[in-house]
């Protein structure tokens, strides 16, 4: 027989099924004379009649009944009514008190006013309100009221009262659920046994490419996977589902339309029906591309900063003061000539390799450090297990909390070495060559003193040169007036030598002068007698003299 569709009679219907297991015939219900009220009547009546039976089952289903006679005023509930109010069993109702159950305001005026119609216009009600029991407990519940005439006048009131408290419950648990799936950013599929897709969301979908339900119905979760992942989930992630329930790691999905890879970390399980077997593949997907990308970042970062520590000979420690748990970088390890971490950091072993001259001033430093809040930068030396002396600077900063006890100190342990070694042999280079300035400025002072001997001794045979010089001077004079006087009477004898030759050349041809010039002088007179008349005899007179 189908389940009726008027839900007053199906929730009968679903009360009285049970009572066939009972050997009691139900059929009776549907098939009863009249309209669907009086079917009701005669099923609620039917229901009363079995009550001890039918409370086995109402107690499962959290349903009871009530009936409340108009002409006595008498209002009874049955067992499984009394419970979900939270009174005890032996309670004694009246349509007052059954009424005040119910919520002051919205739930209390529509139970009223539907019961009054009830009585009144003999108007039937399903409603689903809320109570208050008498433990002070909030539950959600349907009342059915069915009113039963006489002579046309109402009665009897015959009822039906359902707990649909873990309903509402369950029910709102599934709005919140289908919420989260409708507007979360993940993924969220379904999909059968066979792996045929049946449910995607609409995150699922913007992610993977699918426009419409029909289209994922048309594939299968396996999909979604390019060649290298559609082998991982044959052979290692369906069947350890299988095996084991669920799986959970990283994988790339595969756009369906551009083919494009995806980083998701997928949870791949299964969904059991009530008898414990598998019916689904469900999954919850979230895109972690970005987180990848910087995931991916940060390990470069911190590779980047593993070689920096390295080529920098820098490592870097962390302490938790409140729990006494100490982090060394894989530097730290390398600067004690250890296994990287082959032993847990710990303070005192980092103290043990400490030089013991300089152990109690490194712990001084840091104590004073966390209780004054002063600067802890400090220079030490490091002794290895072969021996071997290294220097170091350390540096670090504390974090107080608000009520100023420190509970975290971040630092670094930097191997100076090399600077240690080079600073030490400039300093012995210093020192050396100041020994080296002192010894030459002494030097150089001596020599000094003996150059102001000499330069002393140098003006004074200098003071006496010029004494001879001068001396010499005025020797040099008179030397040289002497020289003059003699040079000037060799000068004059010369002179009238020279004098005397053209002399006495002119001397001897005086004479012949004069006779040359008593000849000039006769051509000169004969050359002015010249005139018109005598002019031939005149230069022949000449001519004579010109040839003697």
């Amino acid at each position: 027989m189908n389940k009726p569709e008027d839900p007053r009679i199906a929730i009968i219907f679903d009360l009285i099924s049970s009572l066939k297991t009972e050997g009691i015939d139900t059929d009776d219900i549907l098939s009863a004379p009249g309209d669907e009220i009086d079917k009701i009547i005669y099923g609620l009546k039917k229901v009363a009649s079995v009550q001890p039976i039918l409370d086995k089952t109402s107690e499962i289903s959290r349903t009871g009944t009530w009936e409340l006679d108009l002409i006595t005023s008498e209002l009874v509930w049955s067992e499984i009514t009394k419970i979900i109010h939270e009174v005890n069993l032996d309670y004694l109702p009246n349509l007052k008190t059954g009424i005040d159950f119910y919520v002051e305001g919205y739930s209390r005026d529509t139970i009223t006013h539907l019961v009054n119609r009830a009585i009144e216009h003999g108007e039937q009600y399903d409603v689903e309100l809320q109570i208050i029991t008498a433990k002070k407990n909030i539950k959600h519940v349907r009342a059915i009221g069915i009113p039963e005439k006489k002579d046309g006048k109402v009665v009897r009131l015959l009822g039906m009262f359902q707990d649909l408290t873990e309903q509402e419950k369950a029910k709102i648990e599934a709005q919140r659920l289908a919420s989260i799936v409708q507007f979360s950013t993940d993924l969220v599929g379904i999909a059968e046994m066979n792996t045929s897709v049946t449910f995607i969301n609409e995150a699922g979908k913007e992610m993977l490419g699918v426009e419409s339900e029909e289209q994922y119905r048309s594939t299968t979760m396996l999909d979604y996977f390019d060649d290298e992942g559609l082998k991982m989930m044959k052979e290692k992630v369906i069947p350890h589902v299988l095996k084991h329930g669920s799986w959970v790691g990283e994988v790339n999905l595969q756009h369906y339309v551009t083919n494009k890879q995806i980083p998701v970390s997928l949870n791949l399980f299964l969904i059991y029906n009530a008898n414990g077997e598998p019916i689904n593949f469900a999954t919850l997907t979230r895109d972690i591309s970005k987180e990848k990308e910087i995931r991916d970042k940060l390990i470069y970062n911190e590779n980047s900063l593993k070689e920096a520590q390295k080529i920098g000979k820098v490592g870097s420690w962390e302490l938790d003061l409140v729990n006494n748990k100490l982090y060394w970088s894989e530097e730290v390890y390398r600067i004690l000539g250890l296994e990287i971490f082959s032993i847990d950091a710990d303070y005192e072993i980092f103290l043990s390799y400490i030089h013991p001259d300089d152990r109690d001033m490194v712990n001084e430093a840091f104590s004073n450090h966390i209780e004054n809040r002063v600067e802890y930068n400090i220079a030490h030396r490091m002794v290895m297990k072969n021996g071997d002396i290294k220097y170091v600077q350390e540096r670090c900063e504390t974090e107080w909390n608000s009520n100023g006890a420190p509970i975290r100190s971040i630092g670094t342990v930097s191997d100076i070495t090399e600077q240690k070694i080079i600073e030490i042999e400039l300093e012995n280079y210093k020192n050396n060559l100041k020994q080296l300035v002192e010894e030459r400025t002494q030097e150089l002072e001596q020599a000094n003193e003996e150059l102001k001997q000499a330069a002393s001794e140098i003006k004074r045979a200098y003071d006496e040169q010029s004494d001879l010089f001068e001396k010499l001077k005025s020797t040099q004079s008179q030397l040289i007036q002497s020289e003059k006087m003699a040079s000037l009477g060799v000068l004059t004898a010369g002179i009238a030598h020279e004098i005397n030759n053209p002399i006495n050349f002119v001397y001897a041809g005086v004479n012949s002068l004069e006779e040359n010039l008593k000849d000039v002088k006769k051509v000169l007179e004969a050359y002015n007698n010249v005139n018109e008349s005598n002019v031939i005899e005149k230069l022949n007179e000449i001519r004579e003299m010109k040839s003697v």
